[in-house]
């Protein structure tokens, strides 16, 4: 039978990490990693509302730290990824420090589809927050 070393049980064990988000959670060679995008930065396109953000860019978190991958998607782009991965797959920090953040999560408006944090089952704004570039 094979035991796993106790940083790695602690890892399994852990419902949160240490942002306070529920994990996302994937299987590699029989250990479980924590792999989610968050998202640091917005291009708004044609208005101001949700529906409105174009590009967003994400830094990549395994294990509640944040690694040297980034990159940028559009709109399009991450609703296929969230759509993929589900709704624990990208988040977005709260503007306040010390608060927690949000998942993202793909809306509909009958037109297109979009992308909005929603918090303790509430739609919020987080992804607005963010800093245009």
């Amino acid at each position: 039978m094979r035991t796993l070393p106790v940083c790695a049980q602690l890892a399994l064990a852990k419902q949160r990490d240490d942002a306070g988000r529920p994990n996302s959670d994937k299987k590699i060679k029989g250990f479980t990693m924590t792999t989610t995008l968050k998202c640091t930065a917005r291009i708004m396109s044609g208005g101001t509302g949700h529906e409105h953000i174009s590009h967003l860019w994400w830094v990549k978190i395994t294990d509640s730290k944040e690694t040297d991958e980034n990159g940028v998607s559009t709109r399009e782009q991450m609703v296929t990824y969230i759509e993929k991965n589900g709704n624990e797959s990208v988040w977005c920090p709260d503007r306040t420090p010390g608060v927690k953040g949000a998942w993202v999560h793909v809306h509909n408006n009958g037109r297109i589809k979009y992308v909005q944090t929603v918090a303790d089952n509430r739609k919020t704004d987080n992804l607005l927050a963010l800093p245009e570039r």
